[in-house]
């Protein structure tokens, strides 16, 4: 994947999110080609290729987009030291994005919002912790924030498998009252 501030390729790049986007809501992942997004997107197999390496960067760049909006979100909320208020603000986030769930969930490529959340945990810490850095973070707090991060990737599916049926309020209402339980 290319990382450019172009204007013309950010656009290229997002037409292109947006074509396999909207071939996933009609196919599955693996029945869809370049040339298909290609053509759906207006734009050649060139341009493709000279903004990602595979269909697979596609899905990566939109989850970092999604991954920089929820820190946005996060830090919109502006109580940031409350594990509540992150937790509801991770929620109502993905609550905005419940169709590229079932459609990533489809597909079995949810993996990679798992990836992503590595990514958005670094960029969290440096946005709302600025002093703390990678040198910081010990080996035991290492542990904790896979804990963390797996915990809420596994807890995002369940409440997609759920249908939604919680709102994220009652959703890191939960989160607390376990976090909680465990700290007594």
């Amino acid at each position: 994947m290319q990382k450019t501030q172009n204007k013309i390729a950010l656009k290229s790049q997002e037409m292109l999110i947006e074509a396999l986007i909207q071939l996933l809501k009609l196919k599955e992942y693996k029945e869809i080609s370049i040339s298909e997004i290609t053509s759906t997107a207006g734009l050649d197999r060139k341009t493709f290729y000279r903004n990602f390496d595979a269909k697979e960067d596609l899905l990566k760049q939109y989850c970092h987009s999604l991954a920089l909006e929820m820190v946005e979100g996060i830090k919109r909320k502006g109580n940031l030291s409350r594990r509540n208020d992150i937790t509801v603000s991770f929620f109502e986030m993905w609550s905005s994005h419940l169709e590229l769930l079932r459609i990533l969930k489809k597909n079995k490529l949810h993996y990679l919002l798992l990836e992503e959340f590595y990514e958005m945990l670094s960029i969290v810490r440096k946005e709302l912790r600025p002093e703390l850095d990678s040198s910081m973070i010990t080996e035991e707090i290492q542990y904790a924030l896979d804990f963390n991060i797996g915990g809420y990737w596994n807890l995002l599916f369940r409440w997609l498998e759920e249908d939604f049926k919680m709102s994220p309020k009652e959703m890191a209402d939960i989160i607390d009252r376990l976090f909680n339980d465990n700290e007594e």
